[in-house]
């Protein structure tokens, strides 16, 4: 699938959210976990309305994309994945040129999906970690 069509879906699952009565319409964030990391990351610098986005190891955008994120973005990564990893140097850089607002977490000794508790590689003190670590940058920017 075309990853503008990731970018769709959240555009009309956001419009759907607007439209129920107990919805706040400016405090949107949006976090992922690998594949749904790289559609953070797309989604981010797609929708202006996007305020905080966590991309858990995914794969992010190129840097002719990061001008148009406007969301405080926290990317959080394992030290094992060196594939994912190996894109963080130029989205940090493209990031900082742009002026954007930017933060990493690597955690140490773990490795990609780290946050799946259904899987192998599953490891529960850096997953409480990162979901505290998210939820905290959520209250700072979707406040």
């Amino acid at each position: 699938a075309a990853p503008e069509r990731h970018v769709q879906e959240f555009q009309s699952g956001l419009a759907y959210a607007r439209s129920q009565p107990f919805a706040s319409g400016d405090r949107v964030g949006m976090v992922g976990f690998c594949f749904g990391g790289g559609v953070t990351w797309r989604v981010a610098a797609a929708v202006r309305d996007l305020r905080a986005a966590v991309p858990f190891y995914g794969v992010p955008v190129q840097e002719a994309d990061v001008g148009g994120i406007g969301a405080a973005v926290l990317a959080i990564y394992a030290a094992k994945d060196e594939r994912i990893n190996k894109n963080i140097p130029a989205i940090e850089a493209a990031m900082q040129k742009h002026g954007k607002t930017f933060s990493k977490i690597v955690y140490r000794g773990v490795d990609h999906a780290f946050h799946n508790d259904a899987g192998a590689r599953y490891n529960a003190v850096a997953a409480k970690a990162a979901w505290g670590e998210t939820l905290a940058w959520f209250g700072k920017y979707l406040a």
